[in-house]
């Protein structure tokens, strides 16, 4: 065979290959389905997405999103739905009982049901099947969820990004009703609604696609399905806890030049200047008369400060009065009129005894939106008990 031949034969091998794959792509077992990375569901143009909402049976997401780019700010009200009502047959207690995926469930199921027969009298086996099978299976209720509201993460700002625009792995359309019971979209059990750019989109949630955690939407309007991926909602079923902001400071403790230390009572204040803060790992504090040398108590003292982390945003119900609360000191960096970070504490009348109090602290700062947060007890100890020695100089 000539050379010619040879890449003539090779040309066309790589074409009816290619013309196969296209085929694969385009052909969905019911109806059409199409396969395409830039498959567009939402777009909310250059003002981007202003609004994600997350309605489930277990969880709600709202995330209200300011700017854009690297200025994006998102504020994030999401919760868990406590479970109120176990399946039918089940004497567990609603928060204990374990909870499977579909098909780890339906799996369940039939093992269940397997059994009953296998230990049936003979010549009952299928009455005893048939009677368990007619028994009513009521899915578990879920009652309002218990909402935090507190500033998003970094996770939250990609995930701002990612619905603008909002793109799917797959595109489905004229679906059978088999099919799309099938994605559990027959009887869809949550929403997705954004908003952007003058635009909104609200979309039926359905079931997680076989083998993985990608999930079928539906337009109501178009009847267009769409597989959406898991890094667009994973997060959204789960924001209460994966989206949450805990840093308490909107600036990197290294870009800080100056910071004053203001008792909450008595009025003691002290200055500190930020040293060799071009080399992070020796940068120090110290005092503005002495700038050569590290004060070592205002060096330990701020850098707790900064490690300071919101373990967790109240619930309404839950948040502290702050009357009943003791005010130890806030924080203020370089000119800024506002104090960067405040610190309280509050007795905790469970834990604490008659020869010992133990106390909750809590923070707030402006990234909290006057939300008093709680943070770590062993820091805030740290930081009450370092107090008083260190305004005393």
């Amino acid at each position: 065979m000539k050379a010619g031949e040879t890449w003539l034969y090779a040309l066309l091998l790589l074409v009816t290959l290619g013309f196969a794959y296209s085929s694969w792509q385009d052909d969905g077992e019911d109806g059409t389905a199409n396969s395409n990375a830039e498959v567009v569901v939402f777009d909310p143009g250059k003002g981007g997405v202003s609004r994600i909402h997350w309605d489930s049976k277990k969880s709600v997401t709202t995330i209200e999103v300011e700017g854009r780019g690297d200025s994006v700010e998102a504020w994030v009200t999401a919760g868990k739905r406590k479970k109120i009502k176990p399946e039918a047959g089940s004497d567990a207690p609603p928060e204990s009982k374990k909870e499977l995926s579909p098909g780890a469930e339906a799996a369940d199921k039939t093992a269940s049901a397997t059994a009953q027969a296998a230990a049936a009298p003979a010549g009952n086996v299928e009455e005893s099947v048939v009677e368990k099978s007619a028994e009513p299976v009521a899915d578990p209720e879920y009652g309002e969820p218990e909402l935090r509201s507190f500033p998003g993460g970094k996770q939250a700002r990609e995930l701002v990004e990612r619905f603008a625009p909002l793109g799917a792995l797959r595109r489905f359309d004229d679906l059978s009703d088999e099919s799309l019971a099938a994605m559990g979209l027959a009887d869809p059990e949550g929403s997705l609604a954004m908003e952007g750019g003058g635009r909104e989109l609200q979309l039926e949630v359905g079931a997680k696609a076989y083998g993985s955690s990608d999930t079928y939407v539906r337009n109501p309007g178009t009847g267009t399905v769409y597989l959406l991926s898991s890094k667009a909602l994973g997060a959204l079923r789960t924001g209460s806890t994966r989206l949450m902001e805990r840093n308490l400071f909107n600036v990197e403790a290294i870009e800080v030049e100056m910071a004053t230390i203001e008792a909450a009572k008595g009025g003691q204040a002290r200055t500190f200047k930020h040293q060799g803060r071009h080399d992070e790992a020796n940068a120090y504090w110290a005092e503005p008369e002495n700038l050569e040398e590290v004060d070592t108590a205002a060096d330990g003292f701020l850098k707790k400060v900064f490690q300071l982390r919101a373990t967790t945003y109240a619930t309404e119900a839950e948040r502290p009065d702050p009357t009943t609360m003791e005010p130890l000191f806030l924080v203020r960096l370089d000119a800024g009129a506002e104090a960067a970070v405040a610190l309280s504490r509050l007795a905790n009348t469970e834990r604490s005894r008659d020869d010992e109090r133990v106390y909750d602290y809590y923070a707030q700062s402006p990234l909290t939106r006057g939300q008093w947060v709680k943070v770590s007890r062993t820091t805030g100890s740290d930081l009450a008990d370092a107090l008083g020695g260190l305004l005393e100089g």
